[in-house]
């Protein structure tokens, strides 16, 4: 299995954070809970180059 290796975020994230994130976009958290954790990573990186490729003339 693929990991993300990165940095700790600067500002925890609590809790809190996230009810008030999945309170706020319930349809974003459940189609994440639905994806297993490879295939939100070839996802997120798909949606990268997609946005990247629109800045080349």
């Amino acid at each position: 299995m693929l990991q993300e290796q990165s940095e700790p975020p600067a500002t925890p994230v609590t809790d809190e954070d996230i009810a008030v994130r999945n309170q706020r976009f319930p349809r974003t958290f459940a189609a994440a809970a639905a994806q297993p954790p490879d295939e939100k990573f070839t996802r997120s990186l798909d949606l990268l180059c997609a946005g990247i490729a629109t800045l080349i003339p």
